[in-house]
């Protein structure tokens, strides 16, 4: 093993593969922080570019995309309340409050310290627990995956704590846009109203956008109508970065958790960041000495979806590596390009 994993540290610390892996970081951030432009299309496009590229610099570049998308959602969900990807949508229910309160640039900074430390321990956990954490998974049927769905929706309980009518409202219209489409189990076409398009169903970037960018979008221009446009005046912060690294890591038990439950959910095939990043918010809020401050921008809240979301790329990359089975969309594209580059399972 130690062996295994030196020669992979010296594969991957080469000065091509840090370049490449530079360029797939930052361009997979540039990807996430657009709105509808998620990490899966981001790999895609990059993965005819890899064709040319041996194995191991190809496999690096993919990953830094994926990382990158997944860490580059939090910046439009934290600065316009519309989260990049759908692993981001736990971030904006902290993370906006807090750029409104004029502390926009310590979301950032506690966002990116939580990520990288997300992000590495689901390497780590990729790493080490791979085997086990496969069992685990392939233990997983229909009834576990209809009690977790279960669990998914007693969510909403303490999310729409303020106005339970509007949350239980709204995860009822969230079933129904679900069932659009052919059924899964039976292949019945339902609730299409006739149009061809609707048979693949609603995808979730498309009720993201509409649900989270146009009514900001009507917010600010039903603002700008009343009393004109402003300029808003942007300051530095003094000691921003210090106090967010001890956002992270001055209470680590709630980022060592989301990391834990990120990972963990990243393992299970179907499911992903946007399912991981909500069940670690609510944990946070759950077990917290105050959870009313939850959604009035807690940094907690922020460190929690952050951490678990990045931490699922590592858990979702265990069973594609162990058992040929993506964890989650962007892993079944890097499933493609490694077997386009001739590497089988």
């Amino acid at each position: 093993m130690v062996g295994t994993i030196l020669e992979a540290l010296i594969a991957i610390f080469t000065l091509k593969n840090l370049f490449f892996m530079l360029f797939g970081v930052t361009a997979g951030m540039v990807a996430g922080a657009l709105p509808g432009f998620s990490a899966t299309m981001a790999v895609a496009l990059i993965v005819p570019f890899t064709f040319t590229m041996d194995p191991i610099t190809g496999l690096a570049t993919l990953g830094a995309i994926y990382c990158g998308a997944i860490f580059g959602g939090a910046f439009s969900a934290i600065l316009v309340n519309t989260p990049g990807t759908p692993s981001s949508i736990g971030t904006t229910f902290d993370g906006y409050p807090m750029t409104k309160q004029g502390r926009g640039e310590e979301a950032i900074y506690t966002a990116t310290f939580a990520s990288a430390g997300g992000g590495l321990i689901g390497t780590l956990i990729l790493v080490f627990l791979s085997i086990p954490l496969a069992r685990v998974a392939l233990k997983f049927g229909p009834p576990e995956y209809f009690w977790v769905s279960i669990f998914g929706l007693t969510i909403i309980a303490s999310l729409a704590s303020k106005s339970l009518l509007k949350g239980i409202a709204g995860g009822i219209f969230g079933l129904l846009m679900s069932m659009i489409g052919i059924a899964p189990v039976g292949g019945d076409v339902r609730f299409t109203l006739g149009i061809p398009a609707f048979q693949g169903g609603v995808q979730v970037l498309s009720v993201l956008i509409g649900f989270f960018c146009i009514p900001e979008m009507l917010k600010i221009a039903g603002n700008i109508s009343k009393q004109g446009a402003q300029a808003v005046e942007v300051k530095r912060q003094s000691g921003v970065l210090k106090k967010a690294f001890l956002n992270v890591f001055q209470k680590p038990v709630n980022f060592i958790r989301s990391s834990l439950i990120g990972a963990f959910v990243g393992v299970l095939p179907g499911a992903w960041g946007n399912i991981a990043n909500l069940v670690a918010y609510n944990e946070a809020q759950r077990t917290s000495d105050d959870p009313e401050s939850f959604g009035t921008g807690n940094p907690a809240g922020v460190v929690a979806t952050e951490s678990a979301n990045n931490a699922t790329v590592g858990g979702a990359m265990v069973p594609l590596l162990t058992l040929g089975i993506p964890g989650a969309p962007p892993a079944a594209v890097l499933y493609g390009a490694l077997m386009l580059q001739g590497l089988k399972h």
